[in-house]
């Protein structure tokens, strides 16, 4: 049982990573299951025993990344860690996953990709911030931050991760915590009214 329960795992992942690299190269409209299972070395029938099609295998990968994240908030949660802390894993965790998170977050990326990662991770998070009875407002403030959150991680990466994922995530600490005009404003040494 421990073996089958090997090889079905290794065989999703080799075509799962077969997918991967026709996916990144040539987009979703030009990958077909023809593709997918020459370079994965498979036939056809072996590739249906386990998706139902190309969009299967980028929702196979998809949730492996998700969960990866739940896996870590979790931990955050139940060894009640901090705030702080639970930016430090994103930033991490986006640091060891970034090959496909640039990919799935980028231009060309799978747009229903983010919002599922917000929906998975929202009660966890709330959770975290010990927040006991979520309404709109906390999920507006929520999409507000996670989103920014995200969207500096992918342009950090992107851009050649010019600092240090700590440094990063030290940044977005501040930021959560005093807000984007004041710390913007310290680098300009200069104080902004609310006004």
């Amino acid at each position: 049982m421990a073996k089958h329960l090997e090889t079905t795992e290794h065989t999703k992942a080799t075509i799962s990573e077969a997918f991967w690299l026709l996916y990144v190269k040539h987009g979703m409209d030009n990958v077909s299951v023809k593709d997918i299972i020459n370079k994965a070395g498979y036939n056809r029938s072996t590739f249906y025993q386990y998706f139902d099609n190309k969009y299967a295998v980028l929702e196979y990968i998809e949730d492996g990344i998700i969960q990866h994240f739940i896996d870590a908030l979790t931990m955050v949660y139940l060894n009640e860690a901090k705030l702080e802390s639970s930016l430090d894993i994103i930033a991490e965790l986006y640091s060891s996953r970034a090959e496909y998170l640039s990919v799935l977050l980028g231009h060309n990326g799978n747009p229903a990709f983010f919002p599922k990662v917000k929906d998975k991770i929202y009660p966890l998070w709330m959770k975290i911030i010990r927040i006991a009875n979520p309404n709109e407002t906390s999920r507006l403030i929520f999409e507000y931050s996670v989103s920014g959150v995200f969207s500096a991680i992918t342009h950090w990466y992107n851009n050649g991760a010019t600092i240090s994922s700590k440094e990063l995530a030290g940044m977005m600490r501040q930021i959560a915590f005093n807000g984007a005009v004041s710390e913007i404003a310290k680098l300009e040494n200069k104080s902004f009214d609310s006004q």
